[in-house]
């Protein structure tokens, strides 16, 4: 569906973990686009060449915290915050596509019901903190609407995608599986184009019109020509 042209107004801050966890909710509810990344050490905002908010917010703590990014649609021109440290105004297919100048890495990312997302990444966290120490990449935090495509992980219900990453070429399954264990507490379904581990009777499990869509896939391909190995086993 084509808009009209519009700005975007691009603001990022520094919050200590539990003061961004206390107003996570209304941060959700107030901006048109948010995402947080917890940073669990002083190195990991680096990691994702996120920018220098050190002076951006009341926290002065550099490991533990969360870097929070929120995108808002404006009719103020940029000069309006050239003055002010992470924030920028411009249109909106310049802002929202290089709003976060990501490095090469693997990421593995679930997304769960919205009401249990702060629960999630709290256990994501303890998680790191205690058994996964050397993970040090941020957590992305985000949230999506509720669609009706069968197979989205967004079917039926409004969502929180929380994801975890490495480094390219690292091998970190231990770390993945035990952050999907956490995600199965709540029925988490995985990003199709990220890492994940499910096979096909716990993606069975989790959509609803898992059936539905196995029957019209092979009504439509019932050679099979566009299964690879992968998805034969999962969708076959």
């Amino acid at each position: 569906k084509l808009v009209p042209a519009f700005n975007l107004h691009d603001k990022i801050w520094r919050e200590d973990f539990e003061e961004c966890m206390n107003h996570l909710d209304q941060l959700c509810q107030e901006n048109r686009s948010l995402r947080v990344f917890w940073c669990p050490t002083e190195h990991s905002a680096s990691l994702y060449s996120l920018p220098d908010t050190s002076g951006i917010g009341r926290t002065r703590s550099k490991a533990d915290v969360c870097e929070i990014r929120t995108l808002n649609v404006t009719t103020q021109p940029s000069a309006a915050v050239e003055a002010q440290a992470g924030e920028r105004i411009g249109p909106s297919y310049r802002i929202f596509p290089g709003s976060i100048p990501m490095p090469n890495h693997n990421e593995c990312e679930y997304s769960v019901p919205y009401e249990d997302g702060p629960a999630v990444l709290r256990e994501i966290r303890k998680l790191i903190q205690t058994k996964h120490p050397s993970q040090i990449f941020p957590v992305e935090y985000r949230t999506v609407a509720a669609d009706d495509i069968w197979l989205s992980p967004y079917f039926e219900r409004k969502t929180a995608m929380i994801s975890v990453s490495g480094a390219a070429g690292e091998d970190y399954w231990d770390f993945i599986r035990d952050c999907e264990t956490i995600f199965s507490w709540v029925k988490g379904r995985p990003h199709w184009g990220k890492l994940h581990s499910l096979g096909r009777s716990e993606i069975e499990a989790l959509y609803p019109r898992y059936g539905d869509f196995i029957s019209q896939r092979a009504r439509f391909d019932p050679d099979g020509r566009f299964l690879n190995d992968y998805l034969r086993e999962r969708f076959g």
